[in-house]
């Protein structure tokens, strides 16, 4: 993804130097001096309003197109490292400001941080990434944004502003090529269609045949960065009179990718137990096997009377500490975007002292990925059963995968009643709608090729729970199906979920003097969340009768529901699961795991949760160019349901958070430009996966994993941008924030990576709970996911020629070191857990000719190489030996682009 920063950059400089000042004359030629800079001033919607950025009382990072394509900032990644206090996890598409976001991505959880594209909330971040061909400017808000937007804002919020239609024909095209044989193709075109009426289309184009990492395995591919991308946006606008304007978008992505970015320090879990079996260990799954059969079968661990242990898996990891860009793997890691389209309508009637304005919006999206789970390139075995009479060869394919889905329509209306004049009160107001369908298959597990025909079809699970073991027991069980399964999926887990929102909100700023103003905003709202969770599971034997085996259904057996929590007593330890025949309640016995165990489906009753949130704001401008402003503001994001993971405890209350914060902007000469913000956060009630104890009985503990809510937390900490312009060809830009995060209440979890509390940095304050297995205490601990410090610098310098303009540019941006997040979110602030900190260089040489009609850039990314890992999760341990995968960073990339522009397009 790195590499679209080529697609970019060349425009940033023309579109810069265009957007320069009147300038003296230089020469006998009375050629204009073009700035290099990025200062300049920045009109931002934040406020429902046009506003200049430095009169806005939020702490903002606007970053226009322009800027973006000066500096390189193309993907979310160059995004996050630009903007002090934001972080994002590619791989899970979570997006942090201040430490505030999501730490699970499962259906009926929110995200904290809300992204909106043209004033409607979308809830995937990737659209973020999207090339600036597309954007006019993004505008990253810090702080909770309750009061103006529409849901989801506890962290911030992020609104991209798409480029609008122009008035007389324009356009431009662009072409990038670069390393890992990358290929970029892109351009815009726009023109009037009549005097009322006018049209912008652009589209893009991404293709990269190679990747980042190395397969060992033969006739596979490489993986990291290979993308397939299609994407467009067409808009047309539209003056319906002298009062009324109508802008209709439709944008559709589809995507094709080869997203590796992960690396495994340690043999994978196909591990040799021969001192206790001479076989493979098998993970047992609870409750999913009947008879005397543990786990799934088949699997890469596979241990039938048919085959001998050694021959399997007896495979060296190429992965190491001194070159993790090497693997070995027969399932590629494959991630679909299956068209994502979105329409937006923004409807503004000027009512003179205010604007009526409509913004209605719907999206969907199907996307899926496959990964490899076993880490071999092992494709498959032939097991030879030892019943020569009835049994024949079968041939057993051991491709490990796991597969996730999911599914999204969503659509929301807003009405807005905003104020327009010029006078001492300035107000907003609006209503808000959502509405959200939302499926997704949190996991699904393939241990065998799609060509394993016998899991096609599966059959009823029998009555007597007994595996047969002759031709006569297999004809007795008839031949009608349970169901097909045509993916050859040995489970698979999926979570259904319907969410609506309904909010009124308003705004008012009072001017009290010259340089006196106060703003105090307010929202109440109300969130239902219902849903479902389905389960099945396979069980296949080739060792019982050869290839006669059949697949038979080993799922659960009761159908459940959770009641509503406003109507059903909960006990404290677990929320209430009912069997749907029976009506009776499932008791939690000392496994921890008894209804999880127990229910094949699972429906959720709807949950309501009102609140409201606000906030109070007063600025102070003690001259033109110093604007300083204190405020409070509290977040809120409503509670959630764990649907799809089959969940003990699946409910949580809301979060919220009392936000206070100072800042000051300040401009001096036109030239210099500081924004400081500082900030206190305290945390309630913050939604967390953890490992909990409860007590199963009278003085006997066991451990559940469940979604809880996290009693008191807290973070705060500083942000400084900087700009400085000296001269009118050189720009300096350096950017810096600090986090701190820390839990503030008794939470007493199993750690995984150490359940016996055993390691040298285990907490003290711990609790034994069962076999062995300790609880320890994770008070004063960081929250996972979030550096402590995070910087930017770029440093550009113009050249100029008659010919035109040599501009060389150079970023550079450092994190410190991570707590683990991703997929294995921990609440254990230890090193062996943290990401280490890392730093990186990028280059740009751009060449502008003197008429703003082509440019030439040439790019590296990563120029040092610098291996570096974005994040940690440390796993459990095998063969003795700690398991780490690491979250890459792609190596150096570099490449060279063209673009030309024509009409209304050149700048």
């Amino acid at each position: 993804m790195e590499h679209q920063r080529s697609a970019s950059l060349a425009l940033a400089c023309a579109l810069l130097l265009n957007a320069a000042q009147e300038a003296r004359a230089q020469n006998a030629t009375a050629k204009k001096e073009e700035k290099i800079s990025v200062l300049e001033e920045i009109v931002v919607t934040a406020q429902r309003r046009e506003e200049s950025l430095q009169d806005v009382p939020i702490a903002i990072t606007a970053i226009t197109s322009d800027t973006r394509d000066l500096l390189g900032v193309t993907t979310i990644e160059d995004l996050t490292n630009y903007v002090p206090g934001l972080t994002y996890e590619n791989q899970l598409d979570r997006a942090n400001i201040r430490g505030v976001g999501r730490v699970t991505n499962t259906p009926g959880s929110d995200p904290g941080v809300g992204l909106y594209v043209d004033g409607v909330y979308n809830s995937s971040t990737a659209s973020v990434g999207r090339s600036s061909i597309f954007s006019e400017r993004i505008e990253v808000l810090r702080g909770p944004q309750g009061s103006l937007f529409g849901r989801n804002t506890t962290g911030g919020a992020i609104s991209v502003v798409s480029r609008k239609p122009g008035t007389s024909q324009g356009g431009e095209l662009r072409f990038t090529v670069g390393a890992y044989d990358r290929r970029v193709y892109e351009g815009s075109l726009t023109a009037p269609i009549a005097d009322w009426l006018r049209f912008r289309t652009t589209f893009s184009l991404t293709k990269q045949d190679d990747g980042f990492f190395r397969n060992r395995a033969p006739n596979h591919e490489n993986e990291g960065g290979n993308a397939d991308d299609r994407d467009s946006v067409t808009s047309i606008e539209m003056d319906l009179g002298e009062r009324v304007d109508l802008t209709l978008r439709y944008s559709r992505q589809d995507q094709e990718r080869l997203n590796r970015f992960n690396a495994t320090l340690a043999q994978p879990n196909y591990a040799l137990n021969m001192a206790t079996s001479g076989t493979f260990s098998v993970p047992t799954i609870v409750n999913f096997n009947f008879g005397a059969r543990n786990g799934y079968q088949p699997n890469p661990l596979f241990n039938g009377t048919g085959v001998t242990a050694e021959t399997l898996y007896n495979v060296a990891n190429p992965t190491t500490e001194s070159d993790r860009r090497v693997f070995s793997a027969n399932v590629p890691t494959k991630t679909v975007l299956d068209g994502a389209d979105a329409v937006t309508t923004n409807l503004t009637w000027h009512l003179g002292s205010a604007d009526l304005k409509w913004i209605g919006g719907f999206v969907n999206y199907d996307y899926y990925s496959w990964s490899d789970a076993d880490g071999t390139a092992r494709e498959y075995y032939d097991y030879n059963p030892t019943d020569v009479v009835n049994g024949t060869q079968v041939r057993v394919y051991t491709g490990t995968r796991f597969l996730f889905e999911e599914t999204k329509d969503y659509w929301s209306n807003e009405l807005q009643l905003v104020s327009t004049s010029t006078g001492d009160l300035q107000w907003a107001a609006a209503l808000y709608q959502y509405h959200e369908d939302y499926e997704q298959v949190p996991i699904a597990t393939g241990f065998s090729n799609p060509s394993q025909v016998e899991l096609w079809t599966v059959y009823p699970r029998p009555a007597t729970a007994t595996v047969p073991t002759t031709l006569a027991g297999y004809a007795a069980l008839g031949t009608a199906p349970a169901y097909l399964n045509p993916k050859g999926m040995i489970s698979e887990q999926r979570g259904v979920v319907e969410v609506d929102t309904y909010a009124a909100m308003s705004q008012v700023t009072w001017k009290a003097t010259d340089t006196l103003r106060t703003t105090v905003g307010g929202r109440i709202n109300r969130d239902t969340k219902q849903g479902r969770e389905s389960r099945f599971a396979v069980i296949w034997d080739p060792s019982i009768l050869g290839g006669r085996a059949v697949a038979f259904d080993n799922s659960a057996v009761n159908d459940c529901y959770s009641p509503n929590s406003g109507t059903h007593s909960l006990r404290p330890e677990y929320q209430a699961t009912v069997n749907s025949a029976t009506g009776v309640e499932i008791p939690l016995t000392g496994t921890s795991t008894s209804y999880a165990a127990t229910c094949r489906t699972r429906q959720f009753e709807k949950r309501t949760w009102d609140n409201w949130s606000g906030n109070v704001d007063l600025e102070w401008k003690p001259m033109s160019d110093l604007m300083t402003y204190a405020k409070y503001s509290r977040g809120y994001k409503s509670g959630a349901i764990r649907v799809g993971l089959f969940s003990l405890d699946a409910e949580t209350d809301p979060e919220y958070s009392n936000n206070y914060e100072i800042g000051l902007k300040y401009t001096l000469l036109s030239r210099y430009q500081f924004n400081l913000s500082t900030f206190y956060v305290d945390y309630r009630d913050l939604q967390f996966p953890v490992t909990e104890i409860v007590e199963t009985s009278p003085g006997q503990f066991g451990t559940i994993s469940t979604y809880a809510n996290v009693e008191k937390s807290k973070t705060y900490g500083a942000e400084l941008e900087a700009i400085i312009n000296p001269w009118s060809t050189l720009s300096l830009i350096a950017n810096y924030s600090f986090l701190r995060t820390k839990i503030d209440s008794d939470l007493y979890v199993v750690d995984p990576n150490d359940p016996t509390a055993a390691q040298p940095d285990a907490n003290p304050d711990n609790i034994l709970v069962s076999g062995g297995n300790r609880a320890q205490n994770v008070r004063g601990n960081e929250w996972p996911g979030q550096p402590q410090h995070k910087a930017f610098a770029n440093l550009t310098y113009g050249f100029k020629f008659d010919a035109g303009t040599l501009t060389p540019s150079v970023s550079y941006s450092w994190r410190g070191p991570v707590s683990a997040g991703g997929l294995t979110v921990s609440a254990f602030s230890r090193d062996r857990n943290k990401t280490p900190s890392y730093s990186n260089f990028d280059a740009r040489l751009t060449w502008v000719d003197s008429d703003k009609r082509y440019r030439i850039v040439a790019y590296a990314a990563n120029l040092t190489d610098n291996e570096t890992i974005n994040s940690l999760a440390a796993g459990s341990t095998v063969n003795g030996q700690p398991v780490q995968n690491f979250l890459l960073n792609p190596p150096r990339t570099y490449g060279l682009s063209v673009y030309t522009y024509f009409g209304s397009d050149r700048r």
